[in-house]
């Protein structure tokens, strides 16, 4: 059996090669989908934002309203296997919500891939950096559910 944490750090990775230096796009490049392509290779099913067709932030809040969420917190919430945590306690494929700007989101999703950094969006862009956690709302655990 695979350790844990080289099943989280492949996880975190594997987010890394799809995502980084990709340009913003809803529906294809998102902070849902970030965090979707993370709990997958985890082992992890889930349902966030998935067949869900949208091309802007009122589409992708609709399709969220749709599914009976408030929020992204309240989708991350209802993933079976997925618990909260203190967002100190995050560790490398951990999925973090920070807070944002604007009313329209609760938070922006980032996936932690170690050492205070993580996989987001930042100025139309995902990228690896390093977020001022104060800015932390929430955080989930993770646990690889393969190999």
């Amino acid at each position: 059996m695979t350790p844990p944490i080289v099943v989280r750090s492949e996880a975190a990775q594997a987010c890394i090669d799809r995502f980084s230096g990709k340009a913003m796009a809803w529906g294809k490049v998102d902070c849902a989908k970030i965090a979707a392509h993370n709990l997958r290779h985890l082992g992890i099913a889930t349902s966030l934002m998935k067949g869900a067709v949208y091309s802007s932030e009122m589409g992708a809040a609709k399709e969220l309203r749709a599914r009976g969420f408030n929020g992204l917190g309240d989708a991350m919430d209802a993933i079976d296997r997925v618990f909260r945590i203190p967002p100190a306690m995050a560790t490398t494929g951990d999925v973090i919500g920070l807070a944002c700007e604007g009313s329209l989101w609760d938070m922006a999703l980032v996936v932690s891939v170690g050492n205070g950094r993580v996989l987001g969006i930042k100025d139309g862009l995902c990228a690896v950096m390093q977020p001022d956690l104060n800015y932390a709302v929430a955080a989930w655990r993770c646990n690889p559910c393969r190999r």
